[in-house]
């Protein structure tokens, strides 16, 4: 392993071991306090029964972490700091495959190490880390899923979109909503080009069999679809149903931006996909002296938004890295559709930082350094011409 990247990993855990100290034996973090307690409790509720729970909840994403904790704590008994130290463990792990899947997609090390850097230092992403909550396996699941895709994209090795599904459908069991990273994935088959040239008929049938497949067995069997109400076709019904609920606290979205009727409120989904990105700074949703720690994370995604926007030609030429922005634009969608306020947001939009991160490369250094790579490989092949001549000269005298 390389020595920058192990210093990297080193700082990533003991960053992510001090914030669970904290949580464990201060104050509780910003993400603490609900959830998290709830999972827990759930969790040595059923080790402790003999017929566990069978209902909506149980069968969900978060049952399935719930259920985890169970089998972990039938093992050792009550040990939260247990679950939440595996939660640190994944969580560096998830630095590395990013600094991996940026290596993978750039050819850059020294980007990559610096990505890995961001990865381990980005306060939402070592937050989650800290708590008992379903982000982390999420993180882990997707991050091994972006390694997968580039390897099947950029070097057609066409094994690794059966590993890209496998840990997609992985994602699904802790959260309905990672459908979307399949539709994105489908989307982008048919919208890019590898090298220029039109896919074969046969790898097109191929993919779109793997992906339609994989989206049948999900709407028939109700995999991870609980929250949703157990299908495709349920979903709608219960996406309005939970944005009947008032929204409770100073954090929740305003009256308007809520969508209660129906197909009348399409003008509202732009409106809410720019407000899971980037909320509480745009809309500026600022209220109180605990609302500002929100605005050092939205500025994050601003700073990545512009600068795929700015590059946004760089990240065409390279299809594997065009394919995970339209993975992640169909993702973040997705979950706007069901935030109402920008609390949820922060969370869910970390998420998409596996597939984020990846992108947000400094592009100006990484075409200069390409360009002095180039430089340098065209000169060795006129140094090399060079030399041939002058053997030539030689043998002819």
């Amino acid at each position: 392993m390389n020595k920058s990247i192990g210093t990297v990993l080193v700082v990533a855990f003991l960053f992510r071991l001090t914030l669970l100290v904290v949580e464990m034996n201060f104050f509780e973090l910003p993400d603490s306090g609900k959830d998290d307690r709830r999972f827990e409790r759930l969790a040595w509720e059923w080790t402790n029964v003999n017929n566990p729970p069978t209902d909506q909840f149980s069968e969900s994403g978060a049952g399935t972490f719930v259920k985890i904790g169970s089998a972990l704590y039938s093992l050792f008994g009550r040990v939260p700091w247990l679950w939440s130290f595996i939660l640190v463990v994944l969580s560096t792990a998830t630095v590395y495959n990013v600094y991996k899947a940026t290596y993978l997609l750039w050819n850059d090390r020294t980007q990559a190490i610096r990505i890995g850097w961001f990865a381990a230092l980005f306060p939402e992403l070592a937050e989650l880390s800290a708590v008992i909550l379903r982000e982390v396996p999420i993180h882990f699941f997707l991050s091994l899923a972006v390694i997968s895709l580039i390897k099947y994209w950029k070097y057609k090795k066409k094994p690794h979109v059966v590993l890209f599904i496998l840990y997609t459908g992985l994602c699904i069991l802790f959260h309905s909503a990672l459908i979307a990273v399949l539709l994105g994935f489908g989307m982008g088959i048919f919208l890019i080009s590898q090298e220029g040239k039109k896919k074969s008929t046969a790898t097109k049938v191929f993919v779109f069999a793997l992906v339609a497949g994989g989206l049948l067995v999900v709407n028939y069997t109700g995999f991870g679809l609980s929250k949703f109400g157990g299908s495709f076709e349920s979903a709608f019904d219960t996406f309005e149903s939970s944005e009947a609920h008032s929204v409770l606290g100073t954090a929740g979205y305003p009256e308007w931006m809520k969508m209660r009727n129906g197909i009348t409120d399409i003008w509202k989904l732009p409106i809410r996909y720019v407000a899971f990105l980037f909320s509480p700074v745009v809309p500026f949703m600022i209220k109180k002296a605990s609302h500002l720690a929100g605005i050092i994370d939205a500025g994050m995604y601003i700073l990545m938004a512009w600068s795929y926007y700015k590059n946004r030609k760089t990240i065409k030429e390279n299809k594997s890295a065009y394919l995970i922005l339209i993975i992640s634009m169909t993702l973040a969608f997705v979950f706007s559709l069901g935030v109402s306020n920008f609390g949820t947001a922060i969370r869910h939009r970390a998420k998409l930082l596996p597939l984020m991160l990846v992108l947000a490369v400094n592009f100006k250094a990484l075409r200069k350094r390409n360009y002095l790579k180039q430089l340098r490989e065209q000169l060795k092949a006129q140094q090399a011409t060079e030399q041939d001549i002058d053997l030539n000269n030689v043998t002819a005298h």
